[in-house]
């Protein structure tokens, strides 16, 4: 084996000699080609590297590839549609290097691979141009090093003026701002990338940042994005790691600065923070012959640009070309367009540009099928008037047609009727973080007051819409709730050494909660049976299922248990407590925000997405009404249990930092509300909510309206 593997280096240095020698210009790579340790593979300007189906060139030495502007080096697959691998740095030699300069890459699965444990002295790559790599692979992957801490053997790694344009993927750099490696990036270019997925958290340019992280270990100078997505959701630059920690960017342009290309602690508590100096739009960037924004109209492509970007050919989502005619006004052109739908632009440099989706014009559909609506209208009012067996809704606004439960043969009846109601009932709950001691679908830990006031206006006998206003508590292990049914489930973390769960509290008495919650909500109602009281009849029964969209404003509470006073009947108990010992919990900052750098409390407002089923009891000028609600929050702090750290990492930075936002409270009561009881069972930086799911709770109400119009 040994003899077979030395043959093959052998063979593939004789084969980069001869090129050299006799300015051949293209190496063939088949499988694996190795540079061993010791050895430097040196490639000139002009040579074009291609890869055959997942060949892969492994440097174990040093690698030096000089190609110039006019003449760069260029790293392809031999056959169109069979990929090679790349490039792959492995095994630790201090005195290589590896040096790319104007180097091409052009549709390989991951075209430079650093593999774990991998050393050299000198990293340098400089003028790099990725294209068309688009297996969901990193671009550049660099995995973690063998760090050398002696004098002088640090590795240098430096990224700088290049560019990533039609990928699937992007850079990934672990034990980033580590002592073993200095990190310098600059000028790096990212163009019409479309990542894998649909989920932004690994962005075109990604941080893993070491445990033991110093910010002088790497330096970040300009970085520009122009229509990066995955799936819908802008791309840019990410982070993961401990989220105490924050990495500075000299600049970013943005050729739409209003999207957020950047995905760190403003996104997710628990990872670093991207500090960005400076934020600027693709206009002060220098760059020539840019497309900044795109915009699809009926037959029309119109494209805000720098310099004059110029399109060869359009085509639609089959590949098929798409004719076309262009203008220029100012500093947008305009692309014409009569028959097919362009999907994609191919810029002269063979840059692919997507086309977004066509927005339809109505002044332009109606032309070709003009409708008098007045008319339209009125014949619709005199099918329901004759008694025509078919479902007829009306046009509200924007002529949206309602789909309704209507019968076999039913006509759905105009009623343009409005009701005035009042809810009263129960509230619950939904058990996303901390859980009920027997679920709280069999059987809740508290069930909390909640009542309201609600207008109903009943457009047709199928379908009516409603807006309400509530006010709710939600809680758990709440002594003086309306209804208190069952204690929690143990409370569980995390350990400090090798994240296993622990156990550090028998039931989570210690992170109780009462969450007050003024709530507006607007709800569409189908009706399973027809909203209206038959000839001849006094009453019905009608049931319906709704689904309400709403804004919330909440503030959650936690007691500072006292016990009751010999003397002190129940009420005044009940009363002192709530004046003297019940604490805002937005106040207390459980995970940090009043001290670590760039956090702020949660909002106080949230949004809110619901389903219901009610039964109405409907007569002649009142309905007596059940109903019960699922309703889902954008928020994960409705129960002052988010996704960031326990205490933010530091339980008396925390104690100290909450002193100075309430008034008088006691150290006793402190000691109550912050959990010291267990802090020191948790591991450091440990997060709180593990499930990923934003909280919900749930609404039992019994109602009574009365008919105002008839």
């Amino acid at each position: 084996m040994k003899t077979l593997r030395l043959n093959k280096i052998l063979f593939f240095l004789l084969a980069v000699a001869a090129n050299n020698l006799l300015g051949q210009s293209v190496i063939k790579i088949a499988d694996v080609k190795i540079v061993p340790a010791g050895e430097t593979l040196t490639i000139p300007a002009g040579t074009v590297v291609e890869f055959g189906s997942g060949a892969v060139l492994q440097v174990e030495g040093s690698i030096i590839v000089k190609g110039t502007e006019s003449n760069p080096v260029i790293f392809k697959n031999l056959e169109e549609k069979i990929s090679g691998l790349g490039i792959v740095i492995s095994g630790s030699n201090y005195e290589s290097t590896v040096e790319l300069n104007n180097v091409k890459f052009e549709g390989l699965i991951q075209p430079l691979r650093f593999d774990p444990f991998w050393h050299r002295k000198e990293i340098s790559l400089k003028n790099i141009a990725v294209w068309n790599s688009i297996s969901g692979e990193p671009l550049i992957y660099v995995a973690s090093p063998l760090t050398d801490l002696r004098d002088g053997r640090k590795i240098d790694f430096t990224i700088e003026n290049s560019t990533f344009i039609n990928n699937s993927a992007g850079i990934l750099l672990e034990n980033v701002g580590s002592d073993g490696i200095q990190y310098n990036i600059d000028n790096l270019s990212f163009s019409d990338n479309n990542v894998t997925g649909n989920v932004n958290a690994l962005g075109l340019l990604h941080f893993d940042f070491a445990s033991l992280y110093k910010s002088s270990n790497i330096k970040v100078g300009s970085l520009s994005f122009t229509r990066n997505y995955a799936g819908s959701s802008p791309v840019g630059v990410s982070t993961a790691g401990n989220g105490s920690f924050s990495l500075n960017i000299d600049k970013i342009y943005q050729s739409n600065t209003s999207e957020d290309i950047i995905y760190d602690k403003h996104t997710d508590n628990r990872i670093p923070a991207i500090v960005v100096d400076k934020k600027l739009s693709m206009n002060e960037s220098g760059s020539s012959d840019v497309i900044k924004n795109i915009a699809h109209n009926f037959g029309q492509v119109n494209m805000t640009v720098i310099g004059n970007p110029a399109f060869t050919k359009l085509l639609d989502s089959a590949g098929n070309k798409v004719d076309y005619t262009t203008t220029r006004k100012g500093d947008t052109i305009q692309l014409n367009y009569i028959q097919g739908l362009p999907a994609k632009g191919i810029l002269a440099n063979g840059q692919q540009v997507n086309i977004p989706k066509f927005i339809a014009n109505n002044d332009k559909l109606l032309e070709l099928a003009k409708i008098d609506t007045a008319q339209y209208n009125k014949f619709l009012n005199e099918k329901k008037i004759d008694g025509a067996g078919q479902e007829q809704s009306d046009v509200i606004g924007l002529n949206v047609n309602l789909p309704t439960f209507r019968g076999k043969g039913e006509v759905v009846r105009k009623l343009n009727t409005w009701e005035l109601g009042v809810w009263g009932g129960g509230s619950i709950y939904g058990g996303g973080d901390i859980k009920a001691k027997y679920g709280e679908k069999l059987l809740p830990s508290n069930v909390d007051l909640s009542f309201g006031l609600y207008q109903q206006f009943n457009l047709n006998s199928r379908f009516s819409m409603k807006i309400s206003g509530y006010y709710s508590t939600i809680s758990i292990h709440n002594l003086y709730s309306i209804g208190l049914f069952s204690g929690t489930k143990p409370l569980m973390s995390y350990d400090d050494s090798s994240y296993n769960p622990v156990q550090v509290s028998p039931n989570s008495y210690p992170v109780h909660f009462v969450t007050k919650m003024g709530i507006v909500e607007f709800e569409g109602q189908w009706h399973l049976r027809s909203y209206n009281i038959d000839e001849g009849k006094k009453s019905k029964i009608v049931p319906s299922i709704g689904l309400s969209l709403g804004v919330l404003y909440f503030t959650p509470y936690r007691y500072a248990y006292t016990n009751q006073g010999n003397k002190e009947t129940r009420s005044a108990y009940e009363a002192r407590m709530n004046s003297e010992h019940l604490w805002n919990l937005r106040l207390l900052g459980s995970e940090g925000q009043n001290f670590l750098p760039g956090n702020t409390p949660y909002s106080s407002v949230a949004f809110n997405i619901g389903t219901s089923f009610s039964l109405t009891y409907l007569m002649k000028r009142f309905a007596l009404k059940g109903e019960m609600k699922v309703v889902y929050s954008s928020t994960d702090y409705l129960d002052d249990y988010g996704p960031g750290m326990w205490f933010g990492g530091d339980y008396n930075r925390m104690v100290e930092a909450a002193f100075t936002k309430y008034d008088n409270i006691s150290q006793s009561d402190m000691n109550k509300i912050s959990g010291s009881g267990f802090k020191d069972k948790i591991g450091k930086n440990i997060p709180r909510s593990t499930n990923g799911l934003n909280d919900w709770y749930y609404q039992l109400h019994l109602g009574m309206s009365y008919m105002l119009f008839k």
